[in-house]
């Protein structure tokens, strides 16, 4: 731009002096440059050509050739998960019957809504802390997800918890196929072992994989090798379901990376679902009831990139709100929701409305998850689970939910602002894993390097 260009734009807007007038529209401009030069905000305007070009074609077919995962697939430990579109697959391990669609509006009592920074990472943290009540006062809203949903099977009579509760693991951003995520694995058959035998807890009901299950653009079919490089090879030996849900790098694009809109990659999940039941997707999202707990797994995905043709978000609103009421109805103690992309974070991705510090860009800042969160999560469920990050956090109260990530199954990445969230708990450095044990209406959460054998932190609430 010459300078006569620079005189020309300040008469436009009136302006006469160009003394410091124009010295501060010259550095605006060089701002705003610099900003659309970033590498990150071109890299999105790139993607989101394709992913209009994704979003508008019909049909799942593809093109992508990405060897990104090697899933070992398998329905939950005989409950089958509620699924708003096609029928989920069955399961094989005997447990507790799923409800056929998420039932959430569970009764929880309030959690600890700004109390003290705890940042240690060593020992339980003394005292139960109270969950937060959450609003259920749900509507009965369409029970349809998506386009063309089967409805779910009928769940059968839910049986009564076992004396020892609930058990179950959690970690996400684990396709890496690497050794800290075989190392990870062990870790768990270790924690998991140790609890079935006499005097233990129990032995671990399933695990909750929370989205990039596959680096680094996810499968390109359902035969892809990744699924058995980066699932059933490290896996397999533990014998126990996993609930999947979908990350941004599981619905990558080649050549591109995990920009999250191959929105076509879902087929390719559900299809190897139903040829493993270790493997639990039965649809984009669905909800599953084990005990006395309701759980939702959510598509974080869909919810990022809301307003591309073919994301139907309101369809997916509806469903989260029909379970919540399905949980009120069911007297469901606890209710989970669970999904790829954080609400709060202390991470270098941080919240949802500032991803990347990057506020007000559509389909960038993730201000439709924060959105989402705000008026379907907060309040209404007692934890929402999720990845992305790559560390491990349980945040204080926000909203009136607790909120974990964890993103360290199988690599980390160095803090982003560890202040800007209040948590009882961070670890930016360690691989690892969460441990719950739900009995009655008391949880614990313990959290477990790849190394340690006893937790690094614990928390109880209690209801």
């Amino acid at each position: 731009m010459t300078n006569n260009d620079k005189f020309n734009m300040l008469d436009s807007f009136g302006v006469t002096n160009v003394g410091n007038e124009i010295v501060y529209v010259h550095k605006v401009l060089l701002l705003w440059r610099s900003v659309v030069r970033s590498w990150f905000v071109m890299r999105w305007l790139v993607a989101l050509s394709v992913i209009l070009v994704f979003a508008c074609s019909e049909g799942p077919g593809s093109n992508n050739n990405d060897n990104t995962g090697t899933p070992d697939s398998g329905t939950s430990a005989g409950v089958e998960p509620t699924s708003p579109g096609p029928e989920p697959s069955a399961g094989s391990e005997p447990g507790p019957e799923p409800s056929t669609g998420p039932e959430s509006a569970l009764d929880a009592s309030t959690g600890p809504e700004d109390g003290p920074l705890d940042t240690s990472t060593n020992g339980p943290e003394p005292g139960p802390e109270p969950v937060e009540q959450p609003d259920t006062n749900q509507g009965q809203p369409d029970t349809s997800p998506g386009p063309e949903p089967t409805p779910g099977p009928e769940a059968g009579p839910e049986p009564p918890p076992t004396p020892q509760g609930i058990r179950f693991i959690l970690m996400g951003d684990t396709g890496t196929g690497s050794a800290q995520q075989k190392a990870v694995a062990t870790a768990i058959k270790k924690k998991c072992d140790a609890e079935a035998q006499p005097g233990g807890r129990g032995p671990c009901d399933f695990g909750l994989l929370l989205g990039d299950n596959f680096y680094d653009v996810g499968v390109s079919s359902a035969k892809d090798p990744q699924f058995k490089t980066k699932f059933s090879d490290i896996y397999s030996f533990l014998k126990f379901p996993f609930y999947i849900t979908i990350g941004n790098h599981d619905y990558g694009i080649d050549k591109i990376g995990g920009v999250g809109a191959g929105f076509h990659k879902f087929q390719y999940y559900r299809d190897y679902a139903k040829t493993n039941p270790q493997f639990v997707f039965p649809n984009k999202y669905f909800s599953f009831k084990k005990g006395n707990a309701t759980f939702v797994s959510l598509n974080t995905c869909e919810i990022f990139f809301d307003g591309l043709p073919g994301v139907d978000v309101k369809a997916q609103k509806k469903f989260v709100q029909q379970e919540l009421a399905k949980a009120t109805q069911n007297q469901s103690v606890w209710k989970f929701a669970f999904g790829h992309h954080p609400y709060i974070s202390n991470g270098t991705h941080g919240d949802a409305g500032k991803y990347e510090g990057i506020p007000f860009i559509p389909f960038v800042s993730g201000d439709s998850v924060k959105k989402f969160m705000e008026s379907e999560i907060c309040g209404k469920f007692d934890f929402y689970f999720s990845g992305h990050d790559h560390n491990m956090q349980l945040l204080q109260s926000k909203c009136n939910t607790n909120w974990l990530v964890h993103g360290a199954g199988a690599k980390t990445k160095k803090a982003g602002d560890t202040k800007r969230n209040k948590v009882w708990f961070q670890n930016f450095q360690d691989t690892g894993f969460a441990y719950v044990h739900i009995s009655g209406r008391t949880m614990t959460i313990e959290f477990y390097t790849a190394t340690s054998a006893q937790p690094v932190f614990s928390k109880t609430y209690t209801k």
